[in-house]
């Protein structure tokens, strides 16, 4: 797991000390080495963390001395020693121990037709001078980053949004569609940036740049209509050996190597199988808290007693005032899910002790984890009634989820059960949306931005009908391609690379998630029963009452910081962004929100957050 950055010009020189800047903006993902590579037009940097083949001849940015070709990537190609034994039948000779070379490899024999092979995280950029192109590619969910600006002085691109917002190249006029989709998600979906000239390489796309410009193209697609016919046991057993296959690649490390273990289905299903493919017993680790509503140390510690896990375990007392600046910056853009400050404290704890983690990312959107997949058969009855087999909603449709009162919720309700179940990965009422965010925003930025994010919704869910045929599955795609690659894999991402961790997630493998797409929906949800298959699987490993607890999520208690201990906090963090906020957004309307929730008029608290991270990334800018 690394960081890279890159500058091109077809018209001069790349700035190099700038580019150095910004490789150095990044160290904290590769710690143990930084290195700038310049030739002509085009100038390479990398931060490296070193997991496979420690010795300096993996450094990068890697040059491929047949060819010249030249190399910067970030993440894991996990079946990398299988594609370099294939290269050496043909021929190929090898000089390091490592994935890269490999990919150097793979270029040099199939141009830029081999990204289907990979089996792995990854961003990665290179250059070919001999063709004076630049091939970048990401992996199929996006769990590696890759941002990149399209400047008067060239091409520009890096890991991180932050870094490269930093290059004095890059302007800094914030980008009001990303707003807009901001204040509704708590997170700002790609291709988006909050910077007008900062976009997001998507998930499972390459990117050619050249002479001519840019061009992207998509190589790898999530499709939930070509279904396989096999029974429930066959699938089952399918999928376990896939997985047992995930897992066992994404063990090999020439690094101390661990797992996060929150006592739940999806991280202890991937330390049971861990567990049993190690020579020894498994480092796990966890973080609870006071709080016993948000602490899961009980959880995790049986899971770890019944599998023999070799558990280490804290309880935190986050200082959430003096750590939420610093998260922020580390973010580079405003980013509200507030799991992201125990993802950063496990984080933290986890690298004292190894280099390497596994996760459970993945499970959720991989067989149906979430509230919004538990549909009873009386709900596909009805909705079948009250609407065609097309999403094509009434106009205002969404002013029907908006707000706080007994006859919203029950409305709101209905239009999630019944009518358009699709909108409820998209739609949360509890963050700014509709009327809400209008009156929020300064009448100039409403009227600019209004309907940006409906639309945005209905574009998403319009896809998602052309690559599944039932509501469960639509609702996968859209948490697949919109929530997971926009929220989840940001937040772990940014958490864990601040401290030098490389996080690994076997649910995530793109043949276990192919393969689960390919199968009926009712075997990941089955008669309400969430994750289904998953549950069949973990059977092999865990007792009945924790496969079946009751999910819990990793979060803390906003709504009560907010009122309480961080009131002062979130009113000082909102005066002191207030002559940034106050030109694009009603600050009296931020201060009526302020004063609502701390009497407990209304419980804003997930709105107050998603302001005050605006906040802080405005000051800290």
């Amino acid at each position: 797991m690394c960081g890279i950055t890159g500058h091109i010009t077809f018209s001069g020189r790349p700035d190099v000390d700038a580019l150095r800047a910004m490789t150095g903006r990044i160290a904290h993902r590769g710690p143990d080495n930084q290195s700038v590579w310049n030739e002509g037009e085009v100038a390479l940097g990398h931060a490296r963390l070193s997991i496979i083949d420690l010795s300096e001849t993996n450094n990068q940015p890697m040059v491929d001395p047949l060819t010249g070709n030249v190399l910067v990537f970030n993440g894991e190609i996990y079946n990398f020693q299988s594609l370099r034994t294939s290269l050496e039948k043909k021929g190929e000779r090898f000089h390091t121990k490592g994935d890269t070379e490999v990919l150097l490899g793979l270029y040099r024999c199939h141009g830029i037709n081999f990204l289907s092979m990979l089996r792995g995280m990854f961003s990665f950029a290179l250059w070919d001078p001999a063709n004076k192109m630049l091939f970048m590619a990401r992996d199929p969910l996006g769990k590696k980053p890759l941002a990149y600006a399209q400047t008067s002085q060239g091409f520009i691109f890096a890991s991180e949004v932050g870094a490269l917002a930093k290059h004095p190249s890059v302007s800094g006029e914030m980008d009001w569609d990303a707003l807009t989709h901001y204040l509704s998600l708590s997170y700002i979906p790609g291709p988006f940036s909050i910077y007008q000239s900062i976009r997001k390489l998507p998930p499972g796309h390459f990117a050619i740049y050249d002479a001519e410009g840019l061009r992207t193209e998509q190589y790898f697609e999530l499709d939930y209509k070509e279904k396989e016919k096999v029974s429930l046991d066959e699938a089952v057993d399918l999928v376990h050996e896939e997985l047992r296959h995930a897992v066992r690649l994404r063990m090999i490390s020439d690094v101390p190597l661990g797992a996060m273990l929150s006592g739940g289905l999806d991280s202890s299903l991937v330390a049971a199988i861990m567990a049993e493919q190690a020579d020894g017993p498994v480092k796990t680790f966890s973080v609870g808290f006071e709080d016993k509503k948000y602490n899961e140390l009980p959880y995790a510690r049986e899971v770890a007693d019944h599998l023999g896990l070799d558990h280490h375990e804290e309880t935190a007392r986050p200082d959430a005032m003096g750590l939420l600046p610093r998260i922020v910056a580390h973010y580079g853009e405003p980013y509200a899910d507030n799991s992201a400050l125990p993802s950063f404290i496990l984080s933290s704890m986890v690298r004292k002790h190894v280099t390497v983690a596994l996760n459970g990312d993945g499970g959720d959107e991989l067989s149906g984890g979430y509230s919004h997949y538990r549909r009873k058969g009386l709900a596909n009855v009805v909705q079948r009634i009250v609407r065609s087999g097309k999403f094509v909603p009434c106009s205002g449709i969404e002013a029907l989820l908006e707000g706080d009162s007994l006859l919203c919720r029950v409305r709101r309700s209905w239009v999630y059960r019944y009518k358009y179940p699709e909108l409820k990965p998209l739609y949360r009422s509890e963050y700014f949306q509709g009327g809400c965010k209008m009156r929020l925003l300064r009448p100039e930025i409403a009227e600019m931005v209004e309907g940006r994010t409906s639309r945005w919704r209905k574009a998403c869910i319009q896809e998602a009908f052309a690559h599944a045929d039932d509501t469960i599955e639509r609702m996968l795609w859209l948490d697949n391609t919109t929530y997971l690659p926009g929220d989840l894999l940001v937040k772990m991402d940014i958490a864990s690379m601040a401290h030098g961790l490389e996080v690994r997630s076997p649910l995530l493998d793109s043949r276990v998630v192919g393969m689960c797409a390919r199968l009926p929906s009712g075997y990941k949800v089955h008669k309400g029963v969430r994750k289904f298959i998953l549950q069949r699987i973990a059977r092999k490993y865990l007792p009945a009452h924790i496969i079946n607890r009751r999910k819990q999520g990793f979060s803390v208690p906003v709504s009560s910081w907010l009122r309480n201990e961080m009131s002062g906090f979130l009113a000082q963090s909102l005066e002191d962004a207030a002559p940034k906020m106050g030109s694009y957004l009603n600050m009296d309307a931020v201060r009526t929100l302020v004063e609502e929730h701390k009497t407990g008029k209304v419980n804003h608290g997930m709105r107050l957050w998603i302001l005050l991270n605006l906040a802080l990334w405005e000051t800290g800018r």
